[in-house]
Formats: C-alpha cells, sequence, structure tokens
C-alpha cells in the first residue's frame, strides 16, 4: 500500500465528530466503533479509521500523492470508518471511487448532524473507571448496559491504579496524587476539545464505575466536587447479578424507614473531645474498634440502615436516600462543632463514599479524617487513619 500522509490529532477530532463516533459504512446506529472502553482518548479517534477520499485526477483513485497541506487539514477529504470497512475499500479501489466516497461522506454527516439537532442521541456522557489490581478489572460490557438507551458515551477516562498486597503497605498520599494527576490531565485534555468549539464532544454527565479501596474512592468523590453532573453506579455483586444496571424497584420497601440517624444528647455534646462519624451500611462497626484510637466517645454521630449487608444497594432511590440523609447529617454536624475535626469511620458502598467526598469542602467543613478498615501485623482487622482530605486537596 502508497505510503500515505494522515491529518493532525485536531482534524481527526474533527472528523470522528462529523461522523457521530460512527462508521460510514456501518450506520449511525451501529457500535462498532466502541468496542473497548478504556484509554484516556476519545473512543472514536482511537479506534476509528480514516480514509482518504481525495483524488489527484477526476474519476481516479482515492488518493493523491501531492496532497497539499491544505487539502490534508480539511475534514471533508477523510471519510471515518470501522477497520474491515477501511479494509474493503483498500481491497476494492476500483469499486470505491473518490467522488462517490464524497458523496457517501456528505449524505451521512448530513444524518448525523440531523440526529444531533434532534437529540436523538440524548444525553453525551463520559465513562469514567476507577479500578485497582486488588479488586480486579472492571466488567465494562455491563457498563454499556447501565447507560440507558437515552445516553451515548462519547468519552472516557480509565484510572487502574497498582496497590501492594497489604493495605498496611499501601502509601495513600502518593496514590491520592496520582488520582488527582490524572484527574487533572483529563480535565485539560476535555479543555483543549472545548477550545475547538466541538460541543458535540463536550459531555453532558460524567457516569462513574469504581471498585476500589474506600478511601481512594472518597478521595476521587473530594476532586470531582459537585461542579460536574456526576451519575454514580454501584456493581451488583450477587452471583444471579453481576450487573452495573441499577434495580428498578426499590428492593428495601420504604428505603428511608430504614436509615436510621443517632446523635449525642445536648449534655453530652462537648466541643474539646473528638467528633466522630459512623456510617453503617454494608456492616455494623462495632465501637471498640473506634476506641482504641479514640476516646472518650460523647460526640459520636451515626448513619445506618436497619439490615446492613454488602448487598443493602440495589436501587437508585435508596442511593439518593442515603446520600440526602448524611449530607443533613454532616452539616449538622458542622453547624454544632464549627470547626472540631471530624474523623470518620465508614463501612459501606463505593458510589456513598464518592459522594462524601463530593461533598465535602475543605474552604467551608472542618477538616474530615479518613480510615480504613484493614488487617494489622498479627493479621486482625483494625481501623487506621490513613489521611485528613483537606490536607490533600
Amino acid at each position: 500500500m502508497t505510503n500515505r500522509k494522515y491529518p493532525t490529532y485536531t482534524t481527526k477530532i474533527k472528523i470522528a465528530v462529523d461522523h457521530g463516533g460512527k462508521c460510514a459504512f456501518c450506520g449511525i446506529e451501529s457500535n462498532r466503533l466502541y468496542p473497548n472502553l478504556q484509554g484516556e482518548q476519545l473512543i472514536g479517534v482511537r479506534v476509528g479509521k480514516f480514509a482518504h477520499i481525495h483524488s489527484e485526477n477526476e474519476n481516479g483513485p482515492r488518493f493523491d500523492p501531492n496532497i497539499s497541506e491544505e487539502d490534508l487539514a480539511s475534514r471533508l477529504n477523510f471519510l471515518y470508518l470501522c477497520e474491515d470497512h477501511h479494509s474493503l475499500i483498500d481491497d476494492n479501489e476500483d469499486m470505491y471511487k473518490a467522488e462517490d466516497l464524497k458523496s457517501k461522506r456528505k449524505e451521512f454527516c448530513q444524518l448525523v448532524s440531523h440526529n444531533f439537532k434532534k437529540n436523538s442521541i440524548g444525553n453525551k456522557c463520559c465513562i469514567i473507571t476507577l479500578e485497582d489490581n486488588f479488586f480486579g478489572k472492571i466488567n465494562r460490557t455491563s457498563i454499556i448496559e447501565s447507560l440507558g438507551i437515552n445516553t451515548t458515551p462519547i468519552s472516557n477516562l480509565n484510572i487502574s491504579l497498582d496497590l501492594p498486597e497489604n493495605d498496611s503497605d499501601i502509601d495513600w498520599l502518593s496514590q491520592c496524587h496520582n488520582l488527582k494527576k490524572k484527574w487533572k490531565n483529563f480535565q485539560e485534555y476535555l479543555f483543549k476539545i472545548n477550545g475547538l468549539n466541538l460541543n458535540e464532544i463536550i459531555p453532558d454527565e460524567y457516569h462513574i464505575y469504581s471498585i476500589t479501596k474506600i478511601p481512594l474512592a472518597i478521595y476521587f468523590g473530594a476532586i470531582l466536587q459537585e461542579t460536574n453532573k456526576v451519575l454514580l453506579h454501584q456493581w451488583r455483586r450477587k452471583k444471579d447479578e453481576q450487573t452495573w444496571v441499577w434495580n428498578q424497584e426499590d428492593v428495601k420497601g420504604e428505603a428511608s424507614n430504614n436509615i436510621l440517624i443517632s446523635c449525642p444528647e445536648g449534655s453530652l455534646i462537648k466541643d474539646s473531645n473528638p467528633v466522630i462519624l459512623k456510617i453503617e451500611i454494608s456492616a455494623k462497626i462495632d465501637n471498640k474498634s473506634i476506641e482504641q484510637l479514640i476516646i472518650p466517645m460523647n460526640n459520636l454521630y451515626s448513619l445506618s440502615v436497619k439490615n446492613p449487608s454488602v448487598n443493602w444497594l440495589q436501587s437508585l432511590n435508596q442511593l439518593h436516600l442515603v446520600c440526602r440523609e448524611y449530607r443533613r447529617l454532616f452539616e449538622k454536624i458542622t453547624e454544632i462543632h464549627k470547626n472540631s475535626e471530624i474523623n470518620l469511620f465508614y463501612a459501606g458502598p463505593i458510589p456513598v463514599a464518592i459522594f462524601l467526598g463530593q461533598i465535602f469542602n475543605p474552604r467551608i467543613y472542618p477538616p474530615l479524617v479518613i480510615y480504613n478498615w484493614q488487617k494489622n501485623e498479627n493479621n486482625l482487622n483494625e481501623f487506621k487513619k490513613v489521611f485528613g482530605l483537606g490536607e490533600l486537596l
């Protein structure tokens, strides 16, 4: 095959956007260019093929060896295809003339533009996966199922953290720094895209899929903040489920009646004593495990559910209710204790952990100290202080 010049990355992005991230031969309903949700670049640009449709002579082959820089920079001179169809037109050049392919491009891109204007693709989303080597890779097939028919993935960020086998060996500060760096780099990438005025590929919302250590999930929520529209997803781990798709029913009945809030009596509150916040959704937390680290415990607040379990969180309604009650409790604590440090002991699902981080603003709230449930040198489980959230933001 003749060596061909190819457009710049910026031009490639524009070509991919013109085609809606779809192969012009497969059609607008196809997902051929979304086989793997990995990497930190626009999905379509990474996996699509860019076919020259500029000819040196009228009705000649679809390639001009003397193509000018101006023509090379024109997105109108390239057709966006999947690998199979790119090979097809390469192997059958006589059947696929440049002018015919230009007509094909024009018709297909007009259809894409029409669909965008009708909002037929629904919300444009960025898929963010946060995983580590301890829990393993995230099931990406189920991710697409969880988005629904009215949401189209246009970009994605996969963050994979390399953690040591034992939690006691984790350098939490280094891992948080690494996490923040990856998110910042991705934000800069989106900023560059935005600078190209390509609104079609700026996400309306961010879908978060995470299986990692709780302190890192909380920290990730803190760097996300609430400036972005974030939709959280829970991995439903039961053997007969194994999915990211939320249960459409409120499987716990009246979920609001299952959420229990406990606060110390006013007479017991002492500003000079530590403030403790205990979250019990996935499991009960024995106060003795806290007493080993903090005494006295008269400033103890808690949010729990009636029957804690790793499978408790099943529906989006449950998530919203828990997050709402946590926000109310946290604001109440900060109002009562002003600038007193809050010690967080958490036993719950990752989506809620991310939310805890999201609503934390170090400019408004007092320091929040995060503890991790892990094995000690005697192979016994215990809580260990890992970092102060405000110090890392």
